[in-house]
């Protein structure tokens, strides 16, 4: 149900992803952060969290 919420939302769940990552759930991270790909694309955190996610999944 977040993952819905989120797509609604104005802005990515940076700490959320952050907790994902951490927690070894790339794929739910980067499902997370996608849709924000071409909005958040001058934010260096951003950037940084997809791009982590996008590798461990083996999307990049």
């Amino acid at each position: 149900m977040s993952f819905a919420c989120a797509a609604y939302s104005a802005s990515p769940d940076l700490s959320r992803a952050r907790q994902l990552v951490a927690q070894g759930e790339h794929q739910a991270a980067d499902d997370l952060l996608l849709p924000f790909e071409s909005s958040a694309r001058a934010d260096a955190a951003f950037k940084l969290l997809l791009g982590e996610a996008a590798l461990r999944t083996r999307r990049a």
